[in-house]
């Protein structure tokens, strides 16, 4: 989860975007996909940028959805 204490909204897409890469190449790693968008939805939503936060939870959500 190296993408929340990154130093900036670019910086915590970044760490998302190399952890939802080995996510969907890792056989038992995709469970990490919905935490991720999560924790991508808040720094987006923190940032003002809801319509991007939006878009995150939504992809949480889904990727929730498909693990259970």
């Amino acid at each position: 989860m190296a993408a929340i204490a990154a130093p900036d909204v670019a910086a915590q897409q970044e760490w998302t975007q190399r952890g939802l890469d080995i996510a969907a190449g890792a056989e038992g790693a995709i469970y990490w996909r919905g935490p991720l968008l999560n924790n991508l939805g808040w720094s987006r939503f923190e940032a003002g940028d809801h319509a991007a936060a939006l878009e995150a939870f939504e992809g949480a959500l889904e990727a929730r959805l498909r693990d259970s």
